[in-house]
């Protein structure tokens, strides 16, 4: 890839198949599909996506937890999917690459879910400290 190249790097949570993954239960709400691969939104162009990764459901909690606590930033598991790739790009990108996530919720809607410990320990994800 040349300087100055923009690569596009969609984020997929575990369970759906937009990376081509075999469908199942995605935790991650409002995003992701368990329907067959063929089904795309009519607005998402794929030919401007160079890449998409799969975030296994920890980590995207794990990241909602720790942007709430080490950046005061309260936001959704949308947002922890998105930033989660982010990061994981981040450890392999070229010095002074820019590397820029889109956090699409917030997390006021999600306090009964990734923020509440009993749902997140029920759920088998509570997040550990590292």
């Amino acid at each position: 890839m040349s300087a100055g190249a923009v690569r596009v790097i969609g984020a997929n949570p575990a369970g759906s198949t937009y990376a081509g993954d075999a469908p199942g239960q995605i935790v991650v709400d409002g995003v992701g599909t368990s329907w067959p691969r063929e089904f795309w939104p009519t607005t998402f162009d794929r030919d401007l996506v160079d890449e998409v990764r799969t975030v296994d459901d920890r980590t995207v909690y794990a990241t909602v937890h720790r942007l709430a606590g080490e950046e005061a930033l309260l936001l959704g598991p949308s947002s922890g999917l998105a930033v989660a790739v982010a990061v994981e790009q981040a450890r392999t990108a070229a010095p002074g690459s820019v590397i820029v996530a889109i956090a699409p919720d917030g997390g006021i809607n999600y306090l009964t879910k990734a923020y509440n410990p009993e749902w997140l320990a029920k759920a088998g994800l509570t997040p550990t400290t590292e």
